[in-house]
């Protein structure tokens, strides 16, 4: 988250979108303008799981992930995703759906997104969440927000992660 099942933030390299993510667009946008873009790092520090059902993935479990938001390294902001397994089968984290909801609070107030990602999203090198409003410069934000894997791994409690840019998209 943010974001995808655990598991599929496991990727390795051969997985990975070839450009390079790490130099990311100052955190601005044209305020004013229709169309508004900006590029932050998705830094994870924390994450958590609930398993409610059987032991291991099944249908409602709950996991997050805090995180900072980084722009070419400074600090920006911070982020929460929260998300439930809507679907699994085979009790395979890549064949999973969840139901997440993502906030970036940023110096120009809230961004939130809300939306369904696959378990294997990032086996396809990017994770889409559409923008469903915020606070702030953000109020009635519409939208799209595309999340890549990039930089460094993370341990978590199934396994290891990457951390991520997100790319935002406002008209």
């Amino acid at each position: 988250m943010v974001l995808a099942s655990p598991a599929a933030w496991a990727n390795d390299d051969h997985h990975r979108d070839h450009r390079d993510h790490r130099d990311h667009r100052d955190y601005r946008y044209d305020r004013y303008g229709a169309d508004r873009h900006f590029t932050v790092g998705v830094k994870v520090v924390d994450t958590d799981s609930d398993d409610r059902g059987r032991r291991g993935p099944s249908r409602g479990d709950r996991w997050s992930v805090a995180f900072n938001l980084l722009d070419r390294r400074n600090r920006v902001g911070d982020g929460v995703a929260d998300c439930v397994v809507a679907s699994i089968h085979d009790r395979d984290w890549r064949t999973s759906k969840s139901r997440c909801d993502v906030v970036f609070h940023l110096p120009d107030g809230d961004l939130r997104m809300a939306g369904t990602i696959d378990g294997d999203d990032f086996d396809d090198g990017h994770a889409t969440l559409p923008v469903s409003g915020g606070s702030g410069e953000f109020r009635g934000a519409r939208g799209r927000t595309v999340f890549r894997p990039d930089g460094g791994y993370y341990r978590h409690d199934r396994g290891r992660g990457r951390d991520l840019t997100a790319e935002v998209d406002l008209h």
